[in-house]
């Protein structure tokens, strides 16, 4: 403590003996660094605080963006357990099925048979595709039209996956047909 007091004496007395001109260049030295050093703080202060803002006004859109999504997150995750759910309830049996509408539009299925599924990647969904080729010989264009309507409104989760028309050489006004026609099924 003793050796601040000395330092602090010996200040106070090199200002005593220095003139009073340099007395007032000293002051305002001392003044002018003051005012430049409060000057730059305040700027890095200010520089702070805008750089604080703008990453807050980031983060505030993005939590915008988050709550947008998060809303059509919702409405898919929805629509899946409808799925899930439709799909519970209108377990369809495809043969039977095809048989019974190909019945009520008098259409003969020549030929009606499984098809193997390929799943491309992870299936994760936990859903699985069902489907059975049929080929019908000679069938008026009306009854196809009403048949493919039929299986395609049915309400159940049936679709015409493949369709393809050959020309019957017989009756051309009757082509064949081959269709491939699926159904979904959760994956146990």
């Amino acid at each position: 403590m003793a050796l601040f007091e000395q330092q602090v004496d010996s200040l106070v007395d090199y200002l005593e003996r220095i003139s009073p001109r340099d007395r007032m260049m000293l002051g305002v030295i001392v003044a002018g660094v003051s005012v430049l050093v409060l000057f730059l703080g305040s700027m890095f202060i200010n520089g702070r605080q805008r750089s604080m803002e703008d990453a807050n006004d980031q983060v505030r859109k993005k939590l915008v963006q988050i709550k947008q999504m998060q809303g059509k997150f919702e409405q898919a995750r929805r629509q899946v357990q409808d799925l899930k759910r439709k799909l519970k309830q209108n377990r369809v049996n495809l043969m039977p099925f095809l048989d019974k509408l190909s019945q009520k539009y008098s259409i003969s299925i020549s030929s009606m048979n499984p098809e193997t599924v390929e799943v491309v990647g992870k299936n994760t969904t936990g859903i699985k595709e069902e489907a059975v080729r049929i080929q019908l010989q000679a069938v008026p264009l009306a009854s196809l039209a009403k048949f493919l309507d039929a299986i395609e409104n049915s309400g159940k989760v049936v679709k015409v996956r493949k369709l393809k028309l050959k020309p019957n050489f017989s009756d051309s006004a009757k082509p064949d047909v081959d269709a491939v026609i699926s159904t979904y099924v959760l994956d146990s």
